[in-house]
């Protein structure tokens, strides 16, 4: 029989212990069960009126105490008592009406079982408000319990319920929070969702703060070993604020951390607000030195995929130290630019670490050690980041008389430092135009070929264009030190800078046989596979079945430069050469089945224009009169049509995808040439 309190009871209770009058606090009850969607009847909503006056109810007078294994779906007002074995993130979410809510996970557990509690909206300010950490025991009141995840009970804490913690209380009623298994760091493996390690800290990686949607983030890592191996264990968020508190050379136990593939396909630690952190004797550990780090012998060798690398190189340029803020406090970063027979890298030295530069000089030969490859966020390129881990020293001079050279296919990320042999297509007028923060800017840009028939473009900026003053269209040149990246709509642009030089070369060198560009792109050898053989910057011949296609971007372009261009008030501008008159260009992507697999395939300009059997402007227009997105393809009928196409294989980042960029396509027969094989044998 339940000894809790009568709606009336409490009402008596509020009445006597505030200046509220017996009819304003049926309001307020009534108001609450409203709020609560009917979630609570009258009872449980005085009770819920209580706590918010501030009026005590002896709770061992007038609830029942729940047990978890008592707890079943449909249940509401439940008061119950468990210890914190867990505390996830809270995180916002959006409404189907619109409005931002906030939720958060706890795991509750008793002598009894353990349980999942839901806190909604205000309720997940309570964890910071009174101080509740997992361990504690705390005593939860106004809940309601549900079928959640699994098919398991859960129980819900909205903004009308309260947690407090519980100081007294019988220790076998709530036994303490058991942790994951302690494991030894080189047996972590991607079936393991949460460990316990203990281990030395070898390096800090300082903050990084970045933007998302609405909202900024924070990250940073270190590197802990013991004796079997390293791994990376990182913290976001607030839990930068514990990631703080560490320094090198630390030996902690990290308990429930949980086990992460990191897209390089490396294991980490992601630090949970569950996690546990503490520092622990282990003389073991504690006598352990070095690192793992991986011997480069050439530049080139280099790949984001690599935990730390040692290499030497030779410095081309010391930047100026610059000072930055971080959590109020200052910092420095500079950066070099280090070569080798191979390429040139950035390399970025953080903190005291910019202090180490003072007794170098340019020109110096280096040794990195215990640097960390990783991708800028802000050039894309990929550069060397070195922190408290890792030393620099100098060392002998060696021999870098020359350096590779590369060609417009090898670039997939952009690259400093590079050299490359091109022919010179077309020189464009010089042009100049003004800046948003209203500097004029002058630009010269080139259309160029490699020695592999891939067109690309030179561009030089203001005082970098004096470099090529002496060029002529025809000339074969060798550019040396420049930067190249990708593009996956238009040709690789290779910059030139202050550091790089230009050499006119016999043209030999770059095409064997003197043939024009066009000539070029025509002798490319287009190798006939099926889809499921493709490789990235294969030129490839391949045969197929139309099964789907997107609707066609058609966007406006510059006429003398073909890209894609600004609309300002009535004028077009292009960011090359001012304001423009534009044609109408598209970009038309299929998906094709040749029975081997699928595989989707890039149509730009005058080959998507083939395919569809219509320019741009028509199928611009064709969409506006139908209002059709899909006009251009239903019209044109391409679905399940054959087709034989060439073109060159890339990698779709973004899709994690093999793509076929298109550089011919016909309509063929598959039907034909079946019988035209069948033809030649007797049945």
């Amino acid at each position: 029989m339940s000894n809790k309190l009568s709606k009336d009871e409490v009402i008596d209770i509020i009445v006597k212990e505030t200046d509220y009058t017996r009819d304003e606090i049926e309001e307020k009850i009534r108001e609450t069960v409203e709020m609560m969607d009917n979630m609570v009847n009258e009872e449980g909503a005085a009770y819920v009126v209580a706590n918010h006056l501030n009026v005590v109810i002896h709770f061992d007078k007038s609830s029942d105490l729940l047990r978890i294994n008592q707890l079943i779906p449909g249940q509401s007002n439940i008061t119950i008592i468990g210890r914190l074995s867990k505390i996830f993130q809270a995180r916002n979410f959006n409404r189907k009406d619109g409005s931002t809510g906030k939720v958060q996970n706890l795991e509750l557990i008793d002598a009894t079982g353990n349980i999942r509690v839901v806190l909604w909206d205000n309720a997940t300010n309570l964890i910071k408000e009174k101080n509740l950490s997992v361990g504690k025991v705390i005593r939860l009141i106004g809940g309601n319990t549900k079928l959640g995840l699994n098919n398991t009970t859960e129980l819900s804490i909205g903004s009308q319920g309260t947690i407090s913690e519980v100081v007294n209380y019988d220790k076998n009623d709530y036994p303490e929070v058991k942790h994951s298994d302690l494991i030894s760091i080189g047996d972590i493996s991607t079936s393991n969702q949460e460990v316990s390690i203990r281990g030395k800290i070898m390096d800090i990686q300082p903050i990084y703060e970045f933007s998302r949607e609405n909202s900024t983030g924070r990250v940073m890592s270190t590197n802990v070993k013991d004796v079997t191996q390293e791994i990376r264990v990182v913290f976001w968020n607030e839990q930068c604020e514990i990631g703080l508190k560490l320094k090198i050379n630390d030996v902690i136990e990290i308990t429930d951390v949980r086990v992460s593939e990191n897209k390089n396909g490396y294991l980490e630690l992601i630090y949970n607000s569950h996690s546990q952190l503490k520092m622990v004797d282990d003389p073991t550990l504690a006598s352990l030195s070095g690192s793992i780090s991986r011997e480069i012998n050439q530049l080139s060798e280099i790949s984001e995929d690599m935990d730390f690398v040692s290499f030497k190189g030779k410095i081309l340029t010391i930047q100026e130290k610059k000072e930055f803020n971080r959590n109020g406090e200052s910092s420095y970063l500079q950066n070099i630019m280090v070569k080798d027979n191979t390429r040139n890298i950035r390399i970025t030295l953080w903190g005291n670490k910019t202090d180490d530069l003072t007794e170098f000089k340019e020109g110096d030969f280096i040794r990195i050690i215990n640097g960390q490859p990783k991708i800028s966020s802000y050039s894309g390129e990929l550069e060397i980041s070195c922190g408290s881990r890792s030393s620099i020293e100098k060392i002998p001079a060696f021999d870098i008389t020359s350096t590779s050279d590369v060609v417009l296919s090898q670039i997939d990320i952009p690259m400093s430092g590079v050299n490359i042999k091109v022919k010179v297509e077309k020189i464009f007028e010089t042009r100049e135009f003004t800046r948003d923060d209203g500097s004029t800017v002058t630009v010269l840009n080139i259309s160029v070929v490699d020695k592999e028939g891939n067109r690309g473009k030179i561009a030089a900026w203001d005082d970098n264009i004096s470099k090529l003053s002496d060029i002529n269209e025809g000339d074969a040149i060798l550019i040396e030190n420049s930067k190249i990246k990708p593009s996956s709509e238009y040709d690789p642009e290779i910059s030139i800078n202050p550091y790089s030089t230009i050499q006119i070369i016999d043209v030999d060198e770059v095409v064997p046989i003197f043939q024009t560009a066009d000539k070029l792109t025509d002798n490319i050898i287009y190798q006939n596979v099926t889809l499921d053989e493709l490789q990235t910057n294969m030129y490839v011949k391949v045969k197929g079945t139309i099964v789907k296609a997107f609707n066609p971007f058609i966007y406006d372009s510059c006429k003398k430069c073909n890209k894609k261009v600004d609309m300002n008030g009535l004028q077009f501008n292009c960011a090359e050469h001012g304001e423009v008159e534009v044609n109408k260009n598209m970009i038309l992507t299929i998906v094709l089945d040749d029975s081997s697999t699928t595989c989707n395939l890039k149509f730009f300009g005058r080959q998507a224009e083939k395919l569809l059997g219509m320019s741009a402007k028509e199928a611009k227009d064709l969409i506006d009169r139908l209002q059709d997105d899909l006009a251009p393809i239903t019209k044109s009928d391409i679905s399940m049509k054959d087709i034989m196409i060439e073109g060159k294989v890339n990698y779709d980042e973004h899709r994690d995808q093999l793509e076929i960029q298109v550089r011919n396509v016909e309509l063929i027969s598959l039907y034909e040439d079946t019988n035209s094989i069948l033809d030649q044998y007797d049945f």
